[in-house]
């Protein structure tokens, strides 16, 4: 077999195999080393309902629960505090641990209220323009001081 057509059947081969994750759906299809990348596949909702923590001043301003009052550093560890104590009844014991960690906190000295609220929010409404969609209040416990 010649170099030349040594050369062309690679070439063919390399181009059938990048074209074929084309054919394949791209949700349930996705493989390695040729990803269909299908988190980007599909269109997503922009509304989204999920459970967090709020806390709140003595007159009744918003600060920041960082993912470390909740769990630790990681933002989806904190997300699935708040999913199991939400599905296994515990929001009372996750409430008591977050509103812990923000007394031991410095920069949260006029914190008096932890609220864990389970917020319905447009994506491009929150993160564009700054708009609240409506929270419903799961447990609200004090802060120790």
């Amino acid at each position: 077999m010649s170099q030349r057509l040594v050369g062309v059947v690679v070439s063919v081969v390399a181009i059938l195999a990048t074209a074929y994750p084309v054919v394949l759906d791209p949700i349930r299809d996705d493989s390695f080393p040729l990803s269909t990348y299908p988190m980007f596949a599909v269109a997503r909702p922009t509304k989204q309902s999920f459970d967090y923590a709020v806390a709140l001043t003595a007159t009744g301003e918003r600060r920041r629960i960082r993912p470390r009052h909740v769990a630790n550093h990681e933002v989806m560890q904190a997300r699935m505090a708040f999913h199991h104590a939400s599905r296994g009844k515990t929001l009372p014991a996750l409430c008591a641990r977050i509103a812990g960690r923000v007394a031991a906190d410095p920069a949260l000295a006029d914190v008096v209220t932890i609220r864990i609220v389970r917020g319905t929010h447009d994506a491009l409404d929150l993160l564009v323009r700054g708009v609240r969609g409506p929270e419903r209040t799961l447990h609200e416990c004090e802060v120790p001081r």
